[in-house]
């Protein structure tokens, strides 16, 4: 039983991250063909920013499962939201200050790909 919920939790991960990848490279396609590629590519760091934090934070918290490994579980996952702060501030500020992307279409990116999680988890097989 333990390890289907960690089974289920990295498909999840999975699908979410297929939702956002989608999302991102088509707001990316989409933002190069009516602006500027500075913008599309500050999209793209935008919504690999939010990807990449995503990833870490799922391979994080969903490493234990079970009543046995219950402080384990706590303690991945809140190491995994930590990281998962960190990590997004290590970006943003390396993707505004030494690529100086534009704002505005870099948060729009990591915004994108935000609510592009959305569908990964509403329609999964373990929100029911």
């Amino acid at each position: 039983m333990a390890q289907s919920l960690t089974i289920t939790g990295r498909l999840l991960v999975r699908k979410i991250f297929l939702f956002q990848c989608t999302a991102v490279i088509m707001l990316t396609l989409i933002s190069a063909l009516i602006w500027k590629v500075e913008v599309a590519l500050a999209v793209f760091a935008g919504g690999s920013i939010c990807i990449v934090a995503n990833l870490v934070f799922g391979r994080m918290a969903f490493r234990y499962a079970g009543a046995s490994k219950n402080k384990q579980v706590i303690k991945s996952f809140n190491q995994g939201l930590k990281l998962k702060l960190f990590l997004s501030i290590i970006l943003f500020v390396l993707a505004l200050r030494w690529l100086n992307l534009p704002f505005l279409p870099l948060m729009c990116g990591y915004v994108a790909a935000l609510l592009a999680q959305l569908p990964g988890v509403i329609f999964s097989d373990s929100a029911k």
